[in-house]
């Protein structure tokens, strides 16, 4: 790649050393510029804190302050500046040591041109991925609403017009995390980095915020870029996309308003692609009465009768079917679906005693879980069916244990298989809700906190037991395809990275939940 837009400042007490490299770098690697030069270890840190480069190409022996020296010093101060040693043959072996002490790489005397353009190239990789992670955690404040000015701001995102998205995969966004992540999108990969795009996390693990900068990144890359993360997701999604740019300062109002118009634009099971009119506000449109008179009547004559209690199952995949073809939004279904519970709870004087909360959370979890009219219709049923209090192996609780350790014993035999809560509750026919209940009964945790925690688990073995594994693997083989989301669920568990982790060494990450 090109290391475009890295700043480097040379470090060298030999002028026609300092000479040839200054050179080298400005007609041999492409974007490379030299923003300051130093004859010993002492100016050069000074031109460190006052330029604040990318990099800091230094000679291992100087007067005073030596390269490693520097690099040590430079390291401690500035920990996202790199620092690349220039040895002598004689110095080989030390200049070898100084990558302990914060240097990448090290180049020996006399220096070819093809190997420093290599080297360059390689920091540039960092710096570029570590650009594009500051920008991305900037923005995410942006987005949370914290000021858009500051030094750092300044420095790492000094872009004015930035244009915007919201991806959502699955249903509406619960407001009690009662869907839990069992979807998580592909947040990292490779086509947003090389494209300028930067992505920020959204209201829960189904969704991303993306930006880009205006004149940085043209329209076009910026949705080949978005659209290369939706194809790597998995069911259906929805896209909404800003018409142009906005100023930095007005990024958290319109990631707002693309997620109003997000929200009320998703129907389950269809994958869509919207665009926000700037001339119309961005609300939700007030729902109409979605049950006509004719089924109120059907459902209360149902529900009149417990002998045909039963009838109310096909009646919820009839409206289901309805709903799929008319395409009607979740945000118009949900107040019919709360008005058919209302009418459940009435005429059937709630037997089971379920606290309105749980009927919230199930129905919370619902909306945003489903992924097909199909997949509504059954939760539905399985809801009114529990406030009912009838016809579910699943209103006896004295199962319960033997039926946890039957999902332990399978999740911990598969954790590496691509397992979601849905694949798992369609083997042991079962609902979500009901899983979800027994592993936060059982474990403290959630399906998807149990599983992540089972494959870090086998990753520390991995690593442990084959040290020489590439991480990729590590990563393939406990579950995850995509290696810097791997390592970045690692580090949220452990507290490091897995190419820094090491079995038996005191680790400062996060607790995980309980487990067997």
């Amino acid at each position: 790649m090109s290391a475009a837009g890295m700043r480097v400042i040379l470090v060298e007490d030999e002028p026609s050393a300092l000479r040839y490299l200054r050179s080298t770098l400005e007609m041999r690697c492409e974007g490379c510029e030299v923003v300051g030069t130093a004859e010993n270890g002492s100016d050069g840190m000074e031109q460190v804190r006052r330029l604040r480069p990318d990099l800091v190409i230094t000679d291992i022996r100087m007067a005073g302050m030596d390269g490693i020296q520097l690099a040590e010093r430079v390291r401690k101060e500035f920990p996202e500046v790199y620092s690349v040693i220039v040895s002598g043959y004689q110095d080989f072996a030390y200049a070898r040591r100084a990558l302990h002490s914060g240097v990448v790489d090290y180049l020996l005397k006399p220096v070819r041109a093809a190997e420093l353009k290599a080297v360059i190239g390689k920091v540039g990789e960092r710096v570029r991925r570590d650009t594009w992670e500051r920008r991305a955690a900037i923005l995410r404040g942006i987005t949370a609403g914290l000021p858009a000015e500051g030094r750092e701001v300044q420095r790492h995102l000094p872009f004015q017009a930035l244009r915007a998205a919201v991806l959502r995969f699955g249903g509406l966004p619960s407001r009690f995390g009662a869907a839990g992540s069992e979807a998580p999108v592909p947040g990292e990969c490779a086509e947003l980095a090389q494209a300028d795009v930067w992505a920020v996390p959204g209201r829960d693990a189904r969704e991303l915020v993306f930006f880009c900068a205006e004149g940085l990144t043209t329209p076009a890359a910026f949705i080949r870029a978005v659209s290369a993360v939706r194809e790597r997701g998995s069911g259906f999604s929805t896209l909404a996309l800003a018409p142009g740019s906005s100023a930095r300062e007005e990024c958290a109002a319109l990631v707002s308003a693309l997620r109003h118009a997000l929200d009320g634009a998703i129907v389950p099971g269809l994958t869509q692609t919207i665009h926000l009119d700037p001339a119309v506000p961005a609300r939700r449109a007030a729902a109409p009465a979605v049950l006509d008179p004719s089924r109120e009547s059907r459902i209360d004559f149902l529900l009149s009768h417990a002998s045909s209690w039963s009838q109310l199952e096909p009646e919820l995949r009839s409206l289901a079917s309805e709903w799929d073809r008319d395409r009607r939004p979740l945000v118009v279904v949900e107040p019919a679906l709360r008005q058919i519970l209302a009418r459940v709870l009435k005429s059937s004087g709630n037997p089971r005693e379920m606290l309105p909360e749980d009927i919230e959370y199930a129905l919370d979890g619902l909306l945003a879980r489903a992924s097909s009219w199909e997949e509504l219709s059954a939760g539905a049923w399985d809801l009114v069916r529990r406030v009912l209090g009838v016809g579910s192996a699943e209103a006896s609780e004295s199962g319960a244990p033997a039926l946890h350790e039957a999902l332990l014993r399978f999740v911990d035999q598969n954790c590496a298989e691509p397992l979601t809560l849905q694949s798992v509750c369609d083997r042991f026919r079962v609902s979500q809700t009901y899983v979800s209940r027994l592993f936060r009964r059982f474990e403290g945790a959630s399906f998807v906190e149990y599983l992540t925690c089972r494959r870090v688990d086998l990753a520390k073995r991995l690593i442990g037991d084959h040290p020489g594994m590439p991480l990729k693997d590590v990563a393939a083989y406990a579950g995850y395809h995509d290696p810097f989301y791997f390592s970045r669920v690692f580090k949220s568990l452990t507290g490091v990275p897995p190419s820094e982790w090491r079995p038996g060494a005191a680790q400062a990450g996060a607790d995980s939940p309980k487990t067997p």
